[in-house]
């Protein structure tokens, strides 16, 4: 009845063009339900596989990993960068430019440590999603997130933004750590964002690219979801 009634609203344009080949990832299989989001972020050169075609999508997305994809996803200045005199960030760590860059942009906060090898829990990918593209939304409606939840005002316009829409029992779960492809798929849709001030519950497109393997063709695929997309739900 759920698949009956969460109905999909999808049209598919295709327009072929010439570029790059989507990364194919020998652990991301063409069923997983976050593979489009995935792809778009590897077309776009915003995230990178593993030694041995991985992707390692069940893996926590960790602190330096989310600087640098943010960094490059916004297209942040790496060069004269302000040190953030992070005590566990010297300026001979790897990602030292790409967590100074997130940390001057404001994205990421002042602080003693930056923790780059931490995990990113979903409060912090509402609040660094929020600053990043400076999304404005509605107040949520989450069971386990109040006014008194630390970002919530991040949280609702995430919420709003149709970028995260929680869990099947209500909640939003604000403290879990995220995934690879979680946290992925919560950066795609904000970077397809085609207006940033949707409403909540509104329908939105989503545009990524794609290449086919069947006929060696590079296309754009656009798809409109509904509030209801399946794809949407299960803590996505």
């Amino acid at each position: 009845m759920l698949k009956i009634v969460c109905v999909v609203l999808m049209a598919v344009c295709f327009i072929r063009m010439e570029g790059a080949h989507a990364a194919s990832f020998k652990d991301v299989s063409k069923d997983n339900t976050l593979i489009t989001e995935i792809d778009y972020l590897v077309e776009k050169g915003i995230i990178n596989g593993y030694p041995n075609d991985l992707f390692k999508p069940n893996a926590y997305v960790t602190r330096a990993q989310v600087a640098v994809m943010l960094t490059r996803a916004l297209g942040l200045q790496t060069t004269n960068v302000k040190d953030p005199k992070y005590q566990n960030v010297p300026t001979t760590h790897p990602y030292y430019k790409e967590i100074a860059a997130v940390q001057n942009a404001g994205i990421f906060d002042s602080a003693t440590k930056f923790n780059p090898n931490a995990t990113l829990s979903r409060v912090d990918m509402a609040i660094v999603l929020q600053r990043a593209f400076k999304l404005k939304g509605s107040e949520s409606y989450f069971t386990d997130v109040s006014a008194k939840t630390r970002g919530y005002k991040e949280i609702s316009a995430i919420s709003s933004n149709n970028i995260t829409r929680g869990y099947d029992d209500g909640s939003f779960k604000p403290n879990l750590p995220l995934t690879r492809a979680h946290f992925s798929a919560f950066l795609a849709r904000a970077l397809t964002l085609s207006n940033p001030n949707l409403l909540k519950d509104t329908a939105y497109d989503y545009t990524y690219s794609y290449y086919s393997l069947t006929d060696k063709n590079h296309y754009t695929l656009k798809y409109q979801y509904s509030h209801y997309d399946e794809k949407m739900m299960c803590g996505q």
